[in-house]
């Protein structure tokens, strides 16, 4: 059970890092491609 709640977790925190990278590259595509964190 708890190696069950520690992955849900992780998912989460990936998922939450991924939309993150992609709405960065997507801002950063519309400033001419320059990634500015």
């Amino acid at each position: 059970m708890y190696q069950r709640s520690t992955t849900a977790i992780f998912v989460l925190h990936s998922w939450g890092q991924f939309m993150k990278i992609r709405d960065a590259l997507e801002t950063s595509s519309s400033h001419g491609g320059v990634y500015d964190p």
